[in-house]
């Protein structure tokens, strides 16, 4: 059985940017959210980091009650908005298989992301 090492390391090295890609698209979202929540409420961002060690600081927010709960769950919001409006535009009949792969990367990571934001905290109740 011959292999092809070259497509293979060209496969992974996709595999892996893809990956970080996602990582970082996500968390990209997510933080905004908080940070668009800070925003509304009359805050203004300090810091926003990407990557794996993710984090918004604000100051000045104003919040209410409702506005520290929305603030809490915008970070899983965000995200969840964007996939419903990508998904209203996915074409099933795109040729290409790497168009279905990032969008269902992107839909698995998102809709993931409800089982550690959503579902386990409710779980723990």
């Amino acid at each position: 059985m011959k292999t092809n090492i070259g497509k293979i390391l060209v496969i992974a090295a996709g595999a892996l940017l893809a990956f970080f890609t996602l990582i970082y698209l996500y968390t990209l979202l997510h933080e905004g959210g908080h940070a668009i929540a800070a925003i509304i409420y009359g805050g203004k961002v300090d810091s926003f980091v990407l990557g794996f060690d993710a984090h918004v600081t604000h100051s000045g927010t104003n919040f209410t009650r409702f506005g520290e709960s929305l603030h809490d769950s915008a970070g899983i919001l965000l995200p969840a908005i964007v996939l419903a409006v990508a998904l209203k535009f996915y074409k099933r009949d795109v040729k290409y298989a790497i168009y279905h792969y990032i969008y269902a990367g992107i839909s698995i990571s998102i809709t993931g992301s409800f089982i550690a934001w959503v579902a386990i905290p409710i779980i723990s109740l």
